[in-house]
């Protein structure tokens, strides 16, 4: 469940929003910096060097233009015609409250383990197919998101792979058992 997007604010704008405080921090310190120039032209005339202050202040716009340029490159830009983030959000906040809740997932696997084994068959099947369904989903509908998708894709993949395996194992034990029986 850690790749489950927590807030309906698509996460390829933030980077955006960043730069602009940024931004707006550096004209702040811009500003900063040359009314301390200029007060300290007036106290010092002749004076080049920067004051204490003023060094701080341009390391701190130093930092921030770094920071500033890191996000720059994090910015992650989606085609016009995509979905709404938002609909992302329900759907994928939607399969973990019901099919891919923990509590679900736990309750098919102890079944697949020592449950009714045609029982275990069908839920494992019918899981698998409703599984399918929402990834092939997520994959044509949310192709622009799949900085996102993607590896919740590959969780669920994992998952299907686990239980599949369970099953064909038990359902191997439970055969040899019957001919074990006769």
């Amino acid at each position: 469940h850690l790749l489950i997007p927590v807030s309906p604010l698509d996460p390829g704008q933030k980077p955006i929003a960043k730069v602009g405080q940024h931004s707006q921090y550096l004209q702040f310190l811009t500003i900063l910096l040359a009314v301390q120039q200029f007060d300290n032209g007036l106290k010092l005339e002749s004076s080049q060097t920067l004051d204490e202050v003023s060094q701080e202040w341009l390391k701190a716009a130093e930092i921030i233009m770094s920071k500033r340029e890191s996000q720059v490159r994090k910015q992650v830009e989606r085609p016009p015609s995509s979905a709404p983030f938002v609909e992302l959000f329900r759907e994928i906040r939607g399969f973990w409250k019901t099919m891919g809740g923990i509590e679900n997932l736990i309750n098919l696997l102890d079944e697949i383990a020592d449950g009714d084994v045609e029982k275990a068959k069908k839920r494992e099947y019918n899981w698998q197919a409703s599984a399918s369904a929402f990834i092939e989903r997520l994959e044509n509908k949310y192709e622009s998101y799949e900085d996102i998708t993607t590896p919740f894709v590959v969780g669920i993949r994992c998952v299907k792979q686990g239980f599949r395996s369970g099953l064909v194992r038990r359902l191997s034990v439970a055969e040899q058992g019957a001919w074990q029986i006769e």
